[in-house]
């Protein structure tokens, strides 16, 4: 639903492409955190250098340009650069939670926090709503995360 109003209502084209990303990537990262997974063993949370992450973020900022700019062309695209820098950020957060990372959280706190102005701005105020509260769960499971990283190091 989130990809067909954005496609059509709201014009967040990259915004729209993420969405159907997302239903992929839910079977991948279902079956990557099922995978190995016993009672007595879970998927321990990892951390990515600060590195990857500014690498990674960079090389975001540079494929919205181009990206952006077919979109915004080419598909009256409404927020062009934005939409599109926060799709890529998305697909980075979506790759660190398949993989278990802890910092996916910060990225979904970010990248939901400015999609709540977007979709206000394109007066999707229910999916507004719901960014927000996207956010607020991201606030939530960095906190678990983060709680259960500290044992799982203490333990090791």
């Amino acid at each position: 639903c989130i990809a067909w109003k954005s496609f059509t209502d709201y014009f967040l084209i990259a915004d729209g492409i993420l969405q159907i990303f997302y239903i992929v990537i839910g079977f991948i990262g279902l079956i990557n955190w099922l995978k190995g997974r016993t009672i007595e063993h879970v998927k321990l949370i990892i951390t990515t250098p600060l590195l990857i992450h500014l690498i990674a973020i960079v090389i975001c900022l540079l494929i919205s340009w181009p990206a952006s700019w077919f979109l915004i062309n080419y598909a009256d695209a409404r927020y062009g650069y934005l939409d599109t820098l926060l799709t890529f950020l998305s697909v980075w957060a979506t790759i660190l939670l398949v993989r278990m990372d802890l910092h996916n959280w910060v990225y979904w706190i970010v990248v939901d926090t400015i999609y709540i102005g977007l979709y206000w701005n394109s007066g999707g105020y229910l999916f507004a709503f719901l960014f927000f509260v996207y956010a607020a769960i991201s606030i939530l499971g960095l906190r678990k995360w983060q709680r259960s990283f500290q044992l799982q190091e203490n333990s090791i």
